[in-house]
């Protein structure tokens, strides 16, 4: 019996986990997008600085899941931290994430955060 409410745990816990197991990385590349499988010419750009970088994956991380088949207009960007891609949308204070291994999961970033992002990559393509 203990065995069982042991796996209802588990599974419960499982199902509530939320964000994306975003692995650490050294640089990220960020690119603006035409649609889902094109990118903006001309647009990567490659961010070396530490606290940004933490930014972008503390955000992917604490982000909310949101599973099923989605219909999503066009990307804003594409990030790819290490081996990883991520789409971005980001909008006045809201923002969703998805990574492109796993179209059928959205997660939403937390409004401080998609803020923050969408701020920092509109003062990078101003100083572009």
């Amino acid at each position: 019996m203990r065995f069982a409410i042991f796996l209802v745990s588990v599974f419960i816990l499982a199902a509530c986990t939320s964000g994306l197991r975003v692995d650490s990385s050294e640089e990220a590349h960020v690119y603006e997008m035409k649609s889902f499988n094109g990118v903006v010419d001309e647009s990567k750009l490659v961010i070396r600085d530490e606290k940004v970088i933490d930014e972008f994956i503390s955000a992917f991380r604490a982000a909310n899941r949101h599973r099923g088949v989605v219909d999503m207009a066009d990307p804003d960007y594409r990030v790819d931290l290490g081996k990883d891609s991520y789409f971005l949308w980001l909008g006045e204070s809201a923002g969703t994430v998805m990574d492109t291994a796993d179209t059928h999961t959205i997660y939403e970033l937390p409004e401080g955060s998609a803020e923050r992002l969408r701020v920092w990559l509109e003062e990078q393509v101003l100083d572009g």
